[in-house]
């Protein structure tokens, strides 16, 4: 989790950073220096910093994956399960043995019993993360009035009556504690079946006489005297997130899809698109995030599918940001169209991986002194003529005062 948060404040600090970047070029850019604006972006510079040095301190902390662990013994064979019995109750134990390379992952032993129960919870180490979601209000804990328990474990459970039933009984609790002093510091109940697992595990130094006895005696107990499942009053209680979660993502890929809009409605300057998307995203993204925070808040696993939606946004956010400012700005733009017919002074070519682009530049009616950069197809780029052929350039003002583009040809009458 540390490592997911570290992930988190760096792609956080990154976004902060552009934007930043961005706006400083802006506010000392060709039209003078905007002092108010300047200080703003200043002090979103210095928050990106901030971020991004508090990721590589977290990153930096984050334990190595694929900590030391063996490949496996005849008692832990790796990836083969091994049956136990005891009481006449069978559990299964696998080794799984650490991945190195490009892609690590730790050692993982996993000791797991079926159980005749439709159920589900995970209990884990409460993070800090964990922490801070209840203290946003954002995630809602059960709680079994255990102080011991309750300090070591985070519950997560969309079942929560059959939760609070289970935990009830105070020698399953005094069990998971047992099975956390064993380093088992997850324990999750799904599918019909109740596993442990156990991570950075090495069967050669970890392993002692009777060491997988007593793990099994306390899964055992764990498995028996389970409360009756009741669907009906339990699943209720993760539908309104789940509900929310599936609307707040849709809104969030809409609202990003608007940025195709910027290829109907195509701003002249593109700078012009982001000074009026700025706004939107600075002010928007914290109220969406205040407002997902509310509305996916109540159960314990709220504040994950809030961060998950948080993650999301930081690329579909701005994208939406300027792809609504192009759309309303052409959609609500009903005034008539201005057709300039402009002599070019300039054609050239750029080159991206293998393709040719072709660029014609001519004055610029809105700036005079300055001039105005097109792309054409190769045909028309064949026929010009610089300082004879012209180009005819339709635009409108935008509804928002971005000026964009209806039309483009070059003539291909040039004159003498």
């Amino acid at each position: 989790m540390a490592r997911g948060c570290g992930l988190f404040l760096l792609a956080v600090g990154i976004l902060a950073a552009v934007c930043g970047g961005i706006g400083t070029i802006i506010a000392l850019g060709p039209r003078g220096l905007v002092p108010g604006m300047l200080l703003v972006f200043l002090g979103v510079d210095f928050f990106a910093v901030g971020l991004l040095v508090s990721a590589v301190v977290v990153l930096r902390r984050t334990k190595p994956l694929g900590a030391t662990a063996g490949e496996g013994t005849p008692a832990y064979p790796p990836h083969t399960p091994v049956r136990h019995e005891l009481d006449g109750v069978t559990y299964t134990t696998v080794y799984t043995p650490p991945v190195r390379g490009k892609n690590p992952s730790p050692s993982v032993l996993t000791v797991s019993i079926p159980v005749a129960c439709d159920g589900e919870f995970e209990m884990g180490v409460e993070t800090w993360f964990d922490k801070l979601g209840k203290r946003m209000g954002i995630a809602t804990e059960l709680q079994t009035g255990d102080e011991s328990f309750d300090e070591q474990c985070y519950i997560r459970t969309d079942a929560l009556e059959f939760t609070a039933a289970y935990l009830a009984d105070p020698l399953k609790r005094v069990a998971i504690l047992d099975l956390r002093r064993f380093g088992f510091l997850s324990l999750t109940l799904r599918d019909r079946g109740l596993f442990a697992n156990r991570i950075n595990f090495d069967p050669v130094a970890d392993d002692r006489p009777e060491f997988i006895s007593e793990v099994g005696a306390r899964l055992v107990l764990l498995a028996r005297g389970l409360p009756t499942y009741q669907p009906e009053f339990d699943t209720w209680v993760g539908a309104g997130r789940k509900f929310w979660q599936v609307v707040l993502w849709v809104l969030l890929v809409g609202f990003a899809l608007t940025v195709f809009s910027l290829v109907t409605f195509t701003p002249l300057k593109g700078v012009d698109v982001i000074l009026r998307a700025l706004p939107v995203l600075l002010v928007g993204w914290p109220l969406s995030a205040v407002v997902s925070a509310w509305l996916l808040s109540g159960t314990s696993r709220s504040h994950r599918a809030w961060a998950a939606v948080m993650l999301g946004s930081l690329i579909l956010f701005p994208l939406g940001s300027a792809g609504s400012v192009g759309l309303l700005n052409g959609a609500f733009d009903d005034s008539p169209p201005t057709t300039h017919n402009i002599v070019i002074v300039e054609k050239y070519t750029t080159r991206s991986k293998n393709t040719t682009h072709y660029h014609v530049r001519c004055p610029s009616w809105r700036k005079p002194g300055e001039t105005e950069s097109f792309q054409i197809p190769a045909d028309e780029y064949n026929a010009v003529v610089p300082h004879r052929s012209k180009i005819v350039v339709v635009t409108k003002p935008g509804w928002l005062g971005v000026e964009w583009l209806v039309s483009k040809h070059v003539d291909m009458q040039p004159k003498p």
